[in-house]
C-alpha cells in the first residue's frame, strides 16, 4: 500500500490523501484528519462514497470526493 498527497492546482495546499491498496482499489482520505471520503473499487469499476456507501458513478471518481461540498 502506498499513499499520495493530493494538492490544489498551484501545488501549495494539500487537499487530501489517496491511498492505493494492493488490490488496486483507491481510498480517498481527508487531510489532516484521515477520515475516509470514499473508495474506487477496481473489481466493480465503481466509486462509492462514505459513510452512505452509495455509488458516485462508474469509473475512478475519487478525486471529485475532495471537492464535494466545497464552494
Amino acid at each position: 500500500m502506498r499513499e499520495e498527497f493530493y494538492k490544489d492546482f498551484p501545488g501549495k495546499n494539500i487537499i487530501g490523501i489517496l491511498q492505493y491498496q494492493d488490490n488496486g482499489d483507491i481510498v480517498a482520505l481527508t487531510f489532516p484528519g484521515r477520515k475516509p471520503l470514499g473508495r474506487y473499487v477496481v473489481a466493480d469499476d465503481y466509486t462509492i462514497e462514505f459513510p452512505s456507501r452509495k455509488p458516485v458513478g462508474k469509473g475512478n471518481l475519487v478525486i471529485g470526493l475532495f471537492y464535494k461540498g466545497k464552494k
